[in-house]
């Protein structure tokens, strides 16, 4: 009691103050800036309060003596009477919380006795714009003096935050407004109609009324939310009620006794309606939220209210707002925390209230403070030598820094919406250190305080979407033993359990509650009507006032509304019968009831606001996680790894018994990208803790990869006579040439007409014609296997003399391809096929040696890069023959029956994926496979489609049979001949593995060759040789920068009105939307050429077009890496095969010793995947996804380039968008007829198309690929005994399909039974597709020399540059190429949606920063040139050097402040906030 009578006996004391006067509005307006109108501009002045810069007149001493000395009386009469009164019936009550109270009480008594004051000083001078100074009002209020800087960690108060300011944000501050305070008398009297006459309808009637609405389920965000919600917007504000002042006894509240008022009570008076059920209660008591001074020295003013919370997003929901409460909980031990809280005998002192506004996710406490352990753990374990003090405070930092950018990069996007995330600058770059260094956003000047609007109104939204499900309803004490026991089952319950939408309605439990703690003992006080009186009771303005403050258009009556809110039919008449005007609803009613914006979940006015306080949050924190202003921020390194964290890595590595957890767990978890993953995958993506070892060494050792020894080996045959292996090769040749003229004779006898480039035959065989060098590949093997067949055949006996005499025999029974490889070597055919070279001038293969391992670019046709040839097959006699028989030797089924039977058309559209990823997966293959197929003479087409093909056509006809009962093609054509489809094998390309093998015409190689080409000569013919950039074609006001168009009609039905176009891969304008997409990339080419010839202006053609290229194709592997394979094969997959793009640094896992060549299972089935999710019709939609003209079908429009040149119709654009816009089909067995009976039909001709499905399964056999069985067992999913055992994948129906086809399991075809797959649970396609192609991009990836994120000398991209890749979304492609796209959604794989991913601006995404390809050997900083190494000063505490990846610049520390003013002036070193926040005091002198 000491403290309180000095505390009283300064009150006594009364000084004088000048006479001042000044607009009441504009003292609270003027704390944001000069235009308090402007949307972006809220920001407060620089000085410390506008309202001490005022002008103010003297007033006479006695005058003010006498105003404050009756004030004191009347607050110590209400105020300090009250709080000290000995109620001995409740004083058990007061007990826990006295002395919190106590200290609350001496921090706002001077406010109480000010805003007295205040009421007097308006009444008797009309304004209260007087000084406090040198009263006793300033005495007892005003702050110690400023003792702030050069904290590591920020306190627990909030205090010393602002160095200039140390008690903004604290706890018991004050909230601070974006609008005025709207009071009756403009002081505290809660304000009347906008009239100044009608009062305000009753809280307790409009809120019953108004808060009636149905809940609406939000389908796509989980229970999760809520709880984050609840938890940061109780770290950031906390209200509490003045009830210890008022005088409370058994029977009820004083403030419903017409006797004995008191001046906090705001008692709700019922209404007298026979509707409701009162329960006889007339009155609900309502006591006021508790004051808080204006000011450090408590300044007269309108009422404000307070803070119990810092107004820092700081985790003070887990570590306390004040030290007291940090003490309390800390185990002094390890620097770990109590995290057994939950217990009901235990309880935190955190989570003692007993209201439910004021209850905290139990949930979200508990998880951070086992975060907070794990961490310090971990933190011990790397620096044994820090101390327990020293390991609390860097764990609760990480702690934080963790909350904050989980905020910012999970929470805000699904709440507000991308787009007003990017307009408030909210926005994060995930992994990007460089960015944050350049992102100066601290402003000191800025105050951080929460704003009332937030703490009142905006952020008690959560309490609307609560799920009407009572396990989730876990902000009460009751749950906290609950959660101690089972807290992984709870966890599980909120990411799988959705919210409902914001709006007017309130779960039941929330209805009737003690919802504040207004009272002592619980009286109905239910969240509409509190909502109501709160903002009544602390000043804030109306709906209207807000909304015109965000840019709103201006609201003058009611049916204004109509368009902008829910349910306008039911609420505006309501609005009409009680409010006068419609300037007088209150912003919780009408901010809740209006339409969300889409892509969030709130609306515009709740988004502005929210918005606002983020980003107030974010630029007044001094210790946010990403200020490099502060010098004792984060290293790097540790914000790389801050950047890492995800909610979900969070759950799984503080909860021990979760273990899958959906990457997005704000997001219900579905089968595709959101389905959970293993916790052991999120956890190796979460936050690294190495980089807080304080002794980590300056730089690493690299392992060396040591070459694997060499060991030579003899394959044992007996001796060989040289002579005879060459009268084998002259016999071989003598075969080959005789064969070859009978094709040529066949040939000539078929095509004795005039060619035509537009059938179906030649579309085809165009699509899959060789190249010259496959067709020299193809003549060596042929000749090799000649020379083997007369080998095998017995035909010349190449053993030795000797051998023979010795009983040596050749082979043994039966032959192995193994015998054949080995003897294979020894024929040399180069000398015998001199005939066969191509008669190109210039070599478009050359093999050049040795390889200049030194260049950064690859070749266009991969040389210098690894090669080796796939390993075993499945043929028919082992070598060459494809499989006709099934394991019981009957034949296997006719292609074209599984066809129809397994791939019936069905319309199953998919519900997650557009048909992007369809069409993505196309150009992707293209990029790395082409399988050429056989040729008649001289390259030439053919004709595979009478029956008798493989006798009198061609040895390499393999026709495809029409079944008699096809539900299509009739089964016979003239003359009574039954009906084939045209089939024939593929290019043979080599044999040295001693069996067929085919040959890949591409690089296996993610290179961008379907862009450049696959050989120097295609590269060289794309190219413009000017400035870097490929050749294009200006094709009108339609497409300026067309694909290069060419004038021949091969395999183009659209010439010669419309030609088709030429671009790196031949199969260009297979469709129009693989088209498109060749097109969006020659102008991102183009883009990136012309900036970089700006960046790097002496550059020469070679090197833009080089780097140019290097940059695409880095980018390329980017997207398909980190958008793509994710969708594909679900992340469990991206884990298991090492798929995970880098998040920092350089993937250090190269095999030089490895296979990069495409597999054939991949090739022929797997990677056909893309056929099941085709659409019949390509959607055409216009900017806003809407549908601009007519569907495109796919059956009119194979080769046909006509789409990108009809401008009616908006040529390559409305085709894009449409692919973004329009589901594919889902992944099933189910093919469109337009693939299955009209692939490459000619229009008008019946029966002239091909059955895609049918050529899929002839090819694998062709290729002597394995059965699906044989693969299912390959991936582990064990082989399959009977077709039951399928039912692990395959639903019954599909299953009961198989078997009426297959005469054994053994038998299914891959393609077949991989697209008859369930999809696997988190991915798109099935468990054995998903294994093919994770194996094939696993090696793709490692086998790639210049993979992207190769740390290898010579190819790597510097860290900057890698960085500024990893930000590339294939969406930011699209934005920058088309030319009507100014929105698009963030996944362009995912379809587009009203919350998680609708569209957005183009310019939301990350900036992709050319400049870190300057090779400027210099840097500008502030107008002066800086050489490579040079350090400069960009300001006195902050300092840059120019390196070769441009200028890096970092706070600097300050060891001696008095130095500082030696050295710089003094306006610099204010302006300079790394200098403030380390040497406050020098502003003082």
């Amino acid at each position: 009691m000491t403290l309180l009578k000095n505390v009283l006996n300064i009150f006594l004391i009364i000084f004088g103050i000048q006479k001042c006067f000044c607009n009441i509005e504009n003292s609270v307006c003027s704390h944001y800036g000069t235009n308090c109108e402007e949307l972006s501009g809220f920001t407060p002045n620089l000085d410390d309060y506008a309202i001490i810069k005022e002008k103010f007149n003297q007033l006479p001493k006695d005058d003010l003596y006498g105003m404050i000395r009756k004030s004191y009386e009347e607050a110590s009469n209400y105020y300090n009477n009250s709080i000290y009164n000995d109620l001995t019936h409740t004083s058990n009550v007061f007990d826990k919380n006295q002395e919190e109270n106590l200290i609350i009480h001496e921090k706002i008594f001077p406010s109480i006795v000010s805003l007295l004051t205040t009421e007097k000083l308006v009444k008797r001078f009309g304004s209260y714009k007087f000084l406090t100074k040198g009263t006793s009002i300033e005495k007892f209020c005003k702050v110690p003096e400023n003792n702030c800087g050069g904290e590591k960690y920020q306190s627990a108060d909030g205090k010393c935050n602002n160095v200039y300011h140390p008690s903004w944000g604290t706890t018991n501050s004050r909230f601070q407004r974006l609008i005025p305070g709207r009071y009756y008398d403009g002081i505290q009297i809660p304000r009347k109609s906008i009239n100044n006459i009608n009062e305000l309808p009753n809280p307790y009637l409009i809120g019953n009324l108004l808060f009636t609405q149905k809940y609406k389920k939000q389908q796509k965000i989980t229970n999760l939310l809520t709880h984050w919600a609840n938890f940061i917007y109780h770290d950031l504000a906390k209200i509490k009620s003045s009830k210890f002042y008022v005088t409370t006894d058994f029977n009820g509240n004083i403030c419903c006794d017409d006797k004995y008022s008191h001046p906090e009570c705001l008692p709700i008076y019922t209404p007298n309606i026979n509707e409701f059920d009162l329960e006889d209660q007339k009155c609900i008591p309502y006591i006021r939220t508790i004051l808080a001074p204006r000011d450090d020295v408590c300044s007269f003013g309108p009422r404000e209210q307070g803070n119990q919370a810092t107004s820092f997003l700081d985790a003070s929901t887990v570590y306390g707002n004040t030290k007291e409460e940090q003490l309390s909980i800390r185990l002094k031990s390890g620097g770990k925390i109590n995290d057994n809280t939950f217990k009901l005998s235990e309880l935190s002192p955190l989570n003692e209230d007993e209201d439910s506004l004021n209850q905290i996710s139990s949930v979200m406490v508990n998880l951070w403070q086992k975060q907070h352990n794990k961490i310090a753990e971990k933190l011990s374990q790397l620096n044994s030598h820090w101390d327990d003090n020293i390991i609390f405070h860097e764990a609760r930092r990480i702690v934080i820094a963790q909350i904050q950018f989980i905020t910012l990069n999970e929470y805000l996007p699904i709440l507000i919406g991308h787009e007003t995330v990017n307009y408030y600058k909210l926005r994060t770059t995930k992994y990007d250190d460089t960015e944050v260094s350049t992102d100066e956003f601290y402003d000191l000047n800025i105050e951080p305080n929460t704003f009332n609007s937030f703490a009142t109104a905006v952020g008690n939204f959560y309490l609307t979407i609560i799920s009407n499900n009572d396990k989730n309803l876990l902000f009460n004490t009751q749950s906290h033993s609950l959660l101690s026991k089972n807290a992984e089952n709870l966890i599980i319950d909120l990411l799988e359990s959705t919210i409902s939408r914001p709006g007017l309605h309130i779960n039941p439990s929330y209805a009737k509650n003690n919802i504040f703690d207004n009272v002592l003992f619980k009286k109905s006080l239910d969240f509409p009507t509190f909502l109501i009186q709160l903002s009544r009771d602390n000043g804030l303005g109306s709906y209207t006032e807000y909304r015109e403050k965000c840019g709103g258009s201006i609201i003058t009556n009611f049916d204004d509304l109509w368009d902008d809110i829910m349910n306008p039919e039911k609420v505006i008449p309501i609005l009409k019968k009680y409010y006068a005007d419609v300037r007088d609803v209150e912003l919780p009613i009408l901010g809740l009831a209006e339409k969300p914006v889409r892509g969030a979940l709130v609306g515009p006015t709740f988004g502005c606001i929210l918005g606002l306080q983020f980003r107030t949050t974010k630029n007044s924190d001094r210790f946010w996680f990403d200020n490099m202003k502060n010098p004792k921020s984060f290293t790097f390194d540790q914000l790389s790894q801050i950047r890492r964290t995800t909610l979900a890595s969070v759950l799984c590595n503080a909860i021990p018994g979760i273990e899958y957890v959906q990457p997005r767990s704000f997001e219900i978890p579905n089968n595709y990208i959101n389905f959970p993953v293993s916790c052991n995958t999120t956890n190796e993506q979460g936050t690294n803790l190495q980089f807080w070892k304080e002794s980590i060494p300056s730089s690493y050792k690299e392992e060396s990869e040591s070459l694997s020894d060499i060991i030579e080996s003899f394959n044992g045959l007996p001796s060989i006579s040289k002579h005879k292996v060459n009268l084998a090769l002259k016999k071989g040749y003598e075969n080959l040439k005789t064969k070859e003229n009978f094709d040529t004779k066949q040939y000539n006898a078929q095509f004795d007409d005039m060619y035509d480039a537009t059938t179906p035959l030649n579309s085809y065989a165009a699509l899959m014609r060789a190249k010259p060098k496959a067709l020299d590949l193809n003549r060596l093997a042929k000749l090799k296997w000649e020379t083997m067949s007369v080998i095998m055949n017995g035909e010349i006996d190449i053993l030795s003399n000797q051998a023979k005499l010795s009983g040596a025999t050749l082979f043994t029974d039966p032959i192995s391809p193994n015998q054949i490889s080995d003897i294979i070597p020894l024929v040399d055919v180069n000398s015998v096929l001199n005939d066969s070279k191509s008669a190109f001038k210039e070599d478009c293969h050359p093999q050049n040696l040795p390889c200049d391992h030194t260049s950064p670019y690859r070749t266009s046709h991969g040389w210098c890069n690894n090669l080796k040839n796939p390993s075993f097959v499945t043929y028919e006699d082992g070598f060459n023959i494809p499989r006709s028989f099934g394991v019981s030797g009957k034949p296997l089924p006719l292609p074209r029956r599984i066809s129809n039977v397994i791939n019936n058309e069905m319309l199953i559209f998919q519900k997650t994926y557009s048909h992007l990823v369809m069409q993505f997966g196309q150009f992707l293959d293209h990029d790395i496979t082409h399988v050429p197929t056989e040729t008649g003479p001289n390259g030439t087409n053919v004709d595979c489609s009478p029956c008798n093909s493989p006798e009198t056509v061609n040895r390499n006809c393999m026709p495809i049979e029409i079944p008699l009962d096809d539900p299509f093609f009739p089964p016979f054509i003239k003359n009574n001949e039954r009906r084939c489809l045209p089939f024939i094998r593929s290019l043979l390309g080599n044999v040295d593995q001693g069996f067929r093998n085919q040959l890949n015409q591409l690089t296996s190689y993610i290179d961008g060759s379907s862009i450049y080409g696959s050989t120097p000569c295609e590269t060289k013919e794309l190219r413009l040789f000017e400035g870097g950039l490929l050749k294009f074609s200006d094709l009108g006001p339609i497409n300026r920068e067309a694909l290069l168009t060419r004038s021949d009609n091969e395999s183009c039905r659209s010439n010669p009105r419309f030609n088709c176009f030429k671009a790196g891969d031949s199969r260009n304008t297979h469709q129009p939307a693989l088209t498109v997409l060749h097109n969006i990339m020659l102008r991102e080419h183009n883009r990136i050429a012309r900036i970089l010839g700006k960046i790097n202006y002496f550059w020469d053609d070679e090197k833009i077009f080089q780097e140019t290229r290097k940059i695409i194709g880095a980018i390329f592997q980017h997207i398909v890496y980190s958008e793509y394979l994710p969708i594909l094969i679900g992340k469990s997959n991206i884990e298991k095969f090492n798929l995970f793009p880098q998040n920092k640094g350089y993937f250090k896992g190269y095999d030089d010793t490895c296979d990069a060549s495409i597999s054939h299972p991949f090739a022929t089935a797997a990677f056909r995947f893309g056929h099941t999710l085709v659409r019949s019709n390509f959607k055409r939609l216009d900017t806003y996804y809407r549908q601009f003209s007519d569907d495109l079908l796919l059956k009119d429009n194979f080769d046909n380039a006509e789409p990108a040149y009809n401008a009616t119709s908006g040529g390559i654009d409305t085709i894009l968008v449409g692919l973004l816009g329009a589901p594919s089909m889902e992944f099933d067995r189910f093919i469109t007829s337009h693939l299955r009976n009209f692939l490459f039909a000619k229009r008008g001709e019946k029966f002239s198309g091909f059955d895609l499905i049918s050529i899929n399964i002839q090819r694998a056999r062709d290729h002597g690929v394995q059965t699906y069985n044989q693969i299912r067992e390959y991936c582990g999913f064990g082989q399959a005994k009977s077709f039951h055992d399928l039912s692990d994948y395959m639903d019954e129906e599909t299953i009961d399909r198989l078997s009426s086809l297959y005469d054994s399991v053994d038998d299914i075809d891959l393609f077949t039974g991989l697209i008859s797959e369930r999809s696997l649970k988190g991915a798109l396609l099935s468990p054995t597709a998903s294994c093919i192609i994770g194996e094939q991009f696993s090696r793709l990836k490692k086998c790639d020399r210049f993979y992207y994120e190769n740390n290898l000398p010579h190819t790597k991209f510097s860290e900057d540059q890698l960085q500024e890749i990893r930000k590339v979304f294939l969406a930011k492609i699209f934005c920058d190429n088309s030319d009507i796209l100014t929105k698009i959604q963030p996944n362009v794989f995912e379809l587009p949606d009203d919350l998680v991913n609708a569209q957005i601006p183009c310019n939301t995404f990350p900036h992709f920063d050319l400049t870190k390809w300057s090779q400027h050997p210099s840097c500008n900083l502030n107008d002066k040139v800086l050489f490579v190494g040079q350090f400069e000063k960009k300001s006195p505490c902050m300092g840059c050097v120019c390196t070769a990846d441009g200028l890096r610049c970092q706070s600097n520390i300050v060891k001696n402040c008095e130095s500082l003013l030696k050295d710089h002036h003094f306006v610099d070193i204010s302006k300079d906030p790394a200098c403030v926040i380390q040497c406050p005091k020098l502003k003082s002198q």
